[in-house]
Formats: C-alpha cells, structure tokens, sequence
C-alpha cells in the first residue's frame, strides 16, 4: 500500500529525482563523463550512488540519493562544455583560458539553475490542506474534552495535526 515502495518506470524516476526524464538523462551523461574523467576521486561516493540507483530496480523510495549525483552530472556537462568552448573555439582569450572557463562555467550554471527552479521546483505550487476541513473541525471540538494532554494512538499523517490543532500526545 505504501506508494515509494511500489516499482516505477525510468521515467517515473527521473522525474521525481531530476524534475523531467530529459533533465535526468542529461544528467546521467554527465555523471558518466564525470565518473570517467574523476575516476579515482568518485570511489568514496559511489556507496551512495548506488542506494540511488536502487530505485529503479525497486521502489521510488531511494530516489533522493540519486538526485545530487543527476545534478553533479549536468553541473559537469556545464562545466564542460564552458571548458571546451574556452579552449577551443574562444582562442583569442588564450592567457585567461582558466579563469574565462571557470567565470563562464560558474555564470552558465546559474542562470541554469534559476531557470530550472523556475519551471521544475514548487515555487509556484499551492498548498492545499492535507488533512480534510471536516476532520479539523472535529480535532478542535475534542480540544479539552479529555483532559490536560490525553495521548492519541495515529497513523503519522495526522499526528502532528492532532497535537497542533487538539494539544494530544500522540503515539504513531
């Protein structure tokens, strides 16, 4: 019944860890150049890597850890390509090659990462009540009807809301 555990297609999971399947896929090919060019380096993070890539074999409940190495992925692609771009097609800035690719590079990612939390995160997302008017209504009128703080047996979900609306101890 509980939803994370519950197999997801690729896609599924490249949307809930990078916001789009595209996105995820680009960051796949960059986490891949970056796993072959660090080599060495990566070792101490890969334990993690893969507890996130778990996910696709199994639930979605995993997919957090996937999500900072997808972004890592196209952090280097950006980086990358600012990389190339300097070296090679902007010769004339031959001496500030270095510091040009990494200005570039640092000025690309954020206006990446401004237009990505624009279209892709929550900031727009309206939050409605989890929990049902009807059900809040009847968390206040318990409010005081047995005692200082009488102890709730819940479900997680509404816990919080027991203690918050009604002042209940609650035990999940």
């Amino acid at each position: 019944f509980i939803s994370e555990t519950q197999k997801q297609s690729w896609e599924t999971i490249l949307l809930y860890a990078a916001g789009h399947k595209y996105l995820g896929i680009i960051g796949f090919i960059g986490l891949l150049l970056l796993i072959y060019r660090a080599k060495i380096d990566i070792i101490p993070s890969l334990p993690i890597l893969l507890l996130g890539l778990i996910s696709f074999k199994s639930g979605n409940r995993f997919t957090m850890y996937l999500s900072p190495f997808l972004y890592a992925g196209i952090g280097y692609l950006i980086y990358f390509l600012c990389e190339y771009l300097s070296k090679n097609i902007l010769k004339l800035f031959k001496d500030y090659v270095n510091i040009f690719s990494e200005v570039l590079s640092t000025v690309v990612a954020i206006i990446f990462i401004v237009i990505t939390l624009n279209l892709f995160s929550g900031i727009h997302y309206k939050v409605t009540p989890s929990i049902p008017l009807d059900i809040q209504q009847t968390m206040l009128e318990l409010n005081g009807k047995f005692g200082k703080t009488p102890a709730v047996w819940t479900w997680w979900d509404y816990g919080y809301a027991y203690q918050d609306l009604a002042g209940f101890s609650t035990v999940h």
